[in-house]
């Protein structure tokens, strides 16, 4: 596995974060040049400084694994689990509240099951305020990724085909851009309007 890198000058230059390797199923999400989360699976980290140094964090009650990380700021953050859970956290994750996407079967792909199988969850999560949210998932069953849209804080959501195959999706951090790796094939890149 490739050790985890961080930027601070656009991409010109990179600085391995000491201790951290990476991987298809790593997930980072950051707030701001400090503040940051990493998942993996079962596991969930908080970095306060940029990467210098990392805190292992409690994964909310009843979570399964990881599928998608995201923070809108330093304290309010979400979390989507692979059984189609959503968990929010307005205290940087001291405590959490949960909800449902409203799924009939969650089935988000990228899971697997055994000893050493590196884990791509095909799942991502961005909220430009505590209403609006985005959520992009591969799910079992389906051709196509799909959007859910949520304008009230994740009570009620919304369904919406992607024109995309399924793959690992990555929302910009405004959530108006996404891009789908398709393993081997292509790289989709949609716009949100």
């Amino acid at each position: 596995m490739k050790n985890l890198s961080v930027s601070t000058d656009g991409g010109l230059t990179w600085k391995s974060i000491e201790g951290k390797t990476g991987g298809m199923g790593c997930i980072l999400a950051f707030a701001d040049a400090k503040t940051g989360w990493l998942g993996s699976g079962d596991k969930f980290e908080m970095t306060a400084d940029g990467g210098a140094t990392w805190k292992a964090m409690a994964l909310p009650e009843g979570a399964g694994k990881v599928a998608a990380i995201s923070l809108r700021t330093a304290t309010d953050g979400y979390l989507v689990d692979q059984n189609g859970a959503l968990y929010t956290t307005r205290d940087g994750g001291k405590t959490w509240s949960s909800g449902s996407l409203g799924l009939q079967n969650p089935g988000i792909l990228g899971f697997a099951s055994g000893p050493f199988i590196n884990e791509t969850p095909q799942a991502a999560v961005r909220f430009s305020d505590a209403d609006n949210g985005l959520v992009v998932l591969g799910l079992s069953g389906k051709a196509n990724l799909i959007a859910l849209r949520t304008a009230d804080g994740g009570r009620t959501w919304k369904e919406e085909s992607l024109p995309a195959e399924v793959g690992k999706p990555y929302l910009s951090r405004d959530g108006k851009f996404l891009s789908v790796n398709q393993w081997g094939k292509w790289i989709t890149m949609l716009q949100y309007k």
